[in-house]
């Protein structure tokens, strides 16, 4: 049994043993996501990030421009970035998604 006053979720807060109602992220809308690589599994990650109520697609990063200029066809209106840092420079990136090789995780999420 974790330590600490339990908590429950409703949706738009957290509520802990106390009867406090505190507002969770969710209220404050859908989380902003960069999603990093769009090759063959980043193409399914971002189909979900966009069918997810909780999150919206602020862009794509990646080396490869035909993947940049293929994730612009299929999402509409998302940036494209081939650096990460300008990615994590846009206001609205809250969170990203890493579908690169594996090997390339731990430094992504480093400069993260």
């Amino acid at each position: 049994m974790p330590a600490g006053p339990a908590r429950f979720s409703i949706p738009g807060f957290v509520v802990n043993s106390s009867n406090d109602p505190t507002p969770s992220r969710h209220a404050a809308g859908p989380v902003g996501v960069a999603l990093v690589g769009h090759g063959y599994w980043g193409r399914h990650l971002a189909r979900n990030v966009v069918a997810a109520p909780s999150t919206t697609l602020v862009g794509v990063v990646d080396i490869d421009e035909q993947a940049l200029a293929r994730a612009s066809r299929i999402h509409l209106g998302v940036e494209t970035w081939t650096h990460l840092e300008a990615a994590l420079e846009d206001d609205r990136v809250e969170a990203i998604v890493v579908a690169t090789p594996a090997s390339t995780h731990a430094d992504i999420a480093a400069k993260a």
